[in-house]
């Protein structure tokens, strides 16, 4: 298991679900990227909650 502590971002503004979206293209697709082994698999549930079409539109986007 991974003891790694993610990067720190510093939020200018007013967050929106834009800036969420860059934050997590810019700043956390890249680190986990980098923090995990190539065999890693995103384990997705099949049953989203809570969650917005634009955020959620990311993740088939990135692949993730």
């Amino acid at each position: 298991m991974l003891q790694v502590v993610g990067p720190i971002h510093r939020i200018e503004g007013i967050m929106d679900q834009y800036k969420y979206i860059d934050i997590l293209n810019e700043v956390l697709l890249p680190f986990t990227r980098n923090q995990m082994p190539d065999n890693w698999g995103f384990c997705k549930l099949t049953k989203t909650r809570n969650t917005q079409p634009v955020g959620l539109n990311n993740f088939y986007v990135s692949k993730m």
